[in-house]
């Protein structure tokens, strides 16, 4: 299990990236509600939430992460319950000048009730990335 994020450059062959949400690391998973615990075990096909924290303490662990060579746009919801601002900014941190971070005061997890306005945006971000290089 490797972090999502671990190898943005992937031999060269990406040229921008996204991520939305932001999940830099899952150390607070057991501040989660117990409901979105049961879920994430659910959505893994796992049987306890032991098991579930350690799969996603281990899938998310930023000692993964390598580092980011290409544009990084992080786009975050400031009300989501799951990953918090500072997660968020820490992965965008990781690209240097190279990271954005879109912060959305009324978005949730995954900006999930403003994705209709977003994906043109996000859209257009990477089309600008990807002309420019």
């Amino acid at each position: 299990v490797v972090h999502p994020v671990a190898d943005l450059d992937l031999g060269g062959r990406v040229r921008a990236a996204v991520s939305i949400g932001g999940l830099y690391g899952f150390e607070n998973y057991a501040d989660l509600a117990v409901p979105t615990q049961e879920e994430m075990r659910d959505l893994a096909g796992l049987n306890t939430l032991s098991e579930t924290e350690d799969y996603f303490k281990r899938a998310y662990d930023p000692s993964h992460l390598g580092p980011v060579r290409r544009p990084f746009l992080v786009v975050h919801g400031a009300l989501d319950e799951i990953v918090s601002t500072e997660d968020a900014r820490r992965l965008a941190d990781r690209a240097g000048n190279l990271g954005e971070l879109w912060v959305f005061n009324d978005g949730v997890h995954c900006c999930y009730n403003l994705f209709q306005e977003l994906r043109p945006r996000i859209a257009d971000w990477v089309a600008d990335r990807l002309m420019a290089t």
